[in-house]
């Protein structure tokens, strides 16, 4: 297991230098049709390439948990940020509605992941020209997060599987960048981390998860 593990890692490095190449050479044709083709499977690909080491990762949470207060907005503004390429590239609109004193006891660095896979799932699972919210309130002794999209939403058939690791529904089998892994992570980390998650989708209209603190 200790060798399969360094292999990983030392494989997922090793792709990580030449696609890091590649972007910078495709920045210079940024706005060309095709080019735009190559940027965004270049992009799956280093996003996967993230999955894997995130899923091995998973291993060493107890070692690198840290609870602390984290201040909702400004998480939520950093992820958003990070994503600000994504977002324009899809063009969908991100919305912020967060109030600045909510806060709650977390690891920053996990809830990040979490916060950045749910964001990347709402936009690749929208259509141009909509929008993805990140809502935040207080409810008597517990905060409630919501990622809510207005894209294509998940079949009733597959909510009940979504968490499980592969597992992709009916409308992610329609998406090539799908990889069953993202919801698996976001599990896993919420439960590690002391949170629930929920999930509300109807399909053709949209979904909302919820992290529940």
């Amino acid at each position: 297991k200790k060798l399969q593990k360094a292999m990983v890692y030392r494989f997922v490095h090793q792709m990580k230098t030449p696609v890091s190449v590649l972007k910078l050479i495709l920045e210079k044709h940024s706005e060309e049709g095709e080019y735009k083709k190559i940027r965004r499977n270049i992009s799956a690909l280093e996003y996967n390439l993230n999955q894997m080491l995130d899923v091995y990762r998973l291993e060493e949470f107890k070692n690198d948990f840290v609870s602390e207060k984290v201040m909702l907005k400004n998480v939520c503004k950093d992820c958003i940020n990070g994503l600000k390429d994504y977002f324009i590239a899809s063009q969908i609109y991100p919305k912020l509605d967060i109030d600045d004193d909510i806060y709650v006891y977390s690891d920053s660095k996990w809830l990040k992941l979490i916060i950045h896979q749910l964001l990347t799932n709402a936009i690749k699972y929208s259509d141009n020209g909509q929008s993805v919210t990140v809502r935040a309130k207080k409810e008597e002794d517990r905060v409630i997060l919501s990622v809510i999209d207005e894209g294509i939403g998940i079949e009733n058939a597959d909510l009940r599987n979504i968490f499980e690791l592969f597992y992709i529904g009916k409308n992610g089998r329609n998406n090539a960048d799908s990889s069953g892994i993202g919801l698996y992570i976001v599990k896993r980390v919420t439960e590690y981390l002391g949170h629930k998650t929920e999930v509300e989708s109807e399909a053709g209209k949209g979904t909302t998860v919820r992290i529940i603190f």
